[in-house]
């Protein structure tokens, strides 16, 4: 969940509805983890989590905590989704892709996250779902992050 500045006002409400949206739509014998991030990353939990009622209130309580701050390093954000990675995983990015450190060349991140990605077990490698999120979006490196076994909204 992209949390940089650039995320503000209408974005960031967007944003939000389709996390939430997401987490509600989770089964009981599914897991989750909600990664948080601009020029860091801060997880809700070290690794995912049972689906309950309550890990989802405080999962969205937990990033409605967060503050909107810094730039947006994709390229921290996808190696910690990477990390958390298992069987039959999805890795779902919520984001403008507009990166602004880290790496901000789209090929540059799209080559990295394909590397790291391909670098997994076959059976760790997570579909890679991306929701861009507003008129400015960086569509071309979220199309190309998609690629990963995915697909772009």
């Amino acid at each position: 969940f992209d949390a940089s500045l650039s995320m503000q006002w209408e974005k960031l409400e967007r944003s939000y509805q389709a996390l939430e949206a997401l987490l509600r739509s989770l089964r009981p014998a599914d897991r989750f983890n909600v990664l948080v991030f601009n020029s860091e990353v801060a997880g809700f939990a070290p690794a995912p989590q049972p689906v309950t009622p309550e890990a989802i209130e405080s999962a969205l309580g937990f990033l409605k905590a967060q503050k909107l701050r810094g730039g947006t390093n994709l390229n921290l954000a996808l190696q910690a989704g990477l990390a958390q990675s298992g069987p039959a995983s999805y890795l779902v990015l919520i984001s403008d892709g507009g990166a602004t450190e880290g790496g901000v060349r789209n090929s540059r991140i799209q080559e990295l996250y394909a590397r790291q990605w391909n670098a997994l077990a076959a059976e760790r490698r997570p579909r890679t779902y991306v929701y861009g999120v507003g008129d400015d979006a960086n569509g071309p490196l979220l199309q190309m992050l998609a690629r990963q076994n995915g697909v772009m909204e």
